[in-house]
């Protein structure tokens, strides 16, 4: 027999052959990283836009209900929360007492005060009652002497004998 002739080698003689099984575990491990990825970035972004509100109108549907305190001042408590559904009469927030405490103290001190000059005017009015009296006894008087005074008199009152008065001599 003769000898088989040389061939000359190819490249395709020197490439790995794949075996079989071991292509389709690599394959496998890709599609299951790629889904388990797509599903966790999935929720990711449903747990991100799930509390956000879009539109393309920009229409909000809602009720729009005026709140107005009865009087002014600084919150000290808000009582309920963003959102939360509240009813008529209901505590919405808790305003600073102190400047409306010390409105109330003054009020009482003004009181306590009209109070006091009442009790003085009091202990007053009797003894002005009776300087009003010793004054108005005293005008009363003297009108009495002003009207004696007008009474017309008698000509022989008004008639009185004649005094001589000496004169003072001065030294010279």
């Amino acid at each position: 027999m003769a000898p088989a002739p040389k061939t000359v080698p190819s490249v395709e003689d020197f490439e790995p052959k794949p075996q079989p099984g071991r292509g389709s575990g690599t394959r496998i491990f890709v599609l299951l990283f790629v889904s388990l990825a797509a599903v966790a970035g999935g929720t990711a972004a449903w747990l991100h836009y799930r509390d956000r509100v879009s539109s393309d109108d920009a229409n909000v549907d809602g009720h729009i209900s005026a709140i107005a305190p009865k009087i002014s001042g600084n919150v000290v408590e808000v009582a309920v929360l963003d959102n939360q559904p509240v009813k008529a009469g209901q505590v919405l927030v808790r305003i600073d007492p102190r400047d409306y405490q010390a409105k109330v103290d003054m009020a009482k001190a003004a009181v306590q005060q009209a109070e006091s000059q009442a009790r003085a005017a009091r202990q007053e009015v009797p003894l002005t009652d009776n300087t009003t009296q010793s004054a108005s006894t005293a005008a009363s008087a003297a009108l009495a002497d002003a009207e004696a005074e007008l009474q017309p008199r008698p000509i022989s009152a008004l008639a009185r004998p004649a005094t001589t008065a000496r004169r003072p001599t001065w030294p010279a």
